[in-house]
This record gives structure tokens, sequence and C-alpha cells, in this order.
């Protein structure tokens, strides 16, 4: 009896093990993002009510631009822990986008995917397919 109990217990480990293993998951790009993200952060309070973040949430802990910024940072710092949707793709074409965010206007804050630099951060869009994609036939 106290072996069937052992296997068993052995049995679910296992099982356990192999689930926990199948649901994990594999975050691309996480340092990417919060690179990104800081350097949007850093450039929104030039962009007041235009940049696409609210440096009023998260709340910061004290008062003025700075803590603003500092609480900005660090909810993305969270927020990319899931990585980007797109993938990494790699530390030049990352700086670039920074660059781009860093000397841009406030439209390229609050859209960088809408820049050249940064355009692999939007969705790939197949012309072809999207010209119908209206539903008319």
């Amino acid at each position: 009896m106290r072996r069937t109990a052992t296997w068993a217990a052995v049995a679910a480990s296992v099982v356990g093990l192999v689930v926990v293993a199948a649901c994990g998951t594999d975050p691309s790009g996480v340092e990417s993002c919060r690179r990104i993200e800081e350097a949007r952060c850093r450039k929104a309070p030039e962009c007041p009510d235009t940049a696409g973040i609210d440096l009023n949430r998260p709340v910061p802990n004290g008062s003025g631009t700075g803590d603003k910024v500092e609480s900005c940072i660090l909810w993305y710092r969270d927020a990319c822990l899931h990585g980007l949707t797109v993938g990494d793709p790699g530390a030049v074409q990352v700086d670039a986008c920074i660059d781009a965010i860093r000397g841009g206007d406030c439209n390229t804050v609050a859209h960088p995917e809408n820049t050249a630099a940064c355009s692999w951060l939007g969705p790939t869009v197949d012309p072809q397919r999207d010209a119908g994609s209206d539903g008319a036939k």
C-alpha cells in the first residue's frame, strides 16, 4: 500500500512539472520594450494630453514631472514583462527607434510605430489583403 502511494505521488509530481512547463511563457524583447517605453515616458511631458501616455496613471508617489516620469517608467517596467508582441528586432533597430522617439514630435511619442525607425512595432499589413477588408464583395 505504501509503495502505491509513493508511485502515485511521483506520478502526480511528474504530471505537475509537465503542466507547468507546458504553460510557461517565453517573452521576447522585455528589455527592448522597457527601453522604448522609458524613452516615451521621458519625452511625454513635452506633449501634454497628446503623447498617448497618461502621466497621471499610475499615481506618482510625489509631486512634479520627475516623479510622474519615474512612475511611468516603473509602471512600464512591469508592463513589459510580457515582452514585445512583434519579437525583439535587436539592439540596432531598438536604438534607432529610441533615437526617433527622443528627437521626434508628439506624434512620434504617441505612435512610434508610424515612424520609419519604429515601423517594426506596428502590425504587419498585407496591402493586397487589406484592400478588401471592409467586407464588400
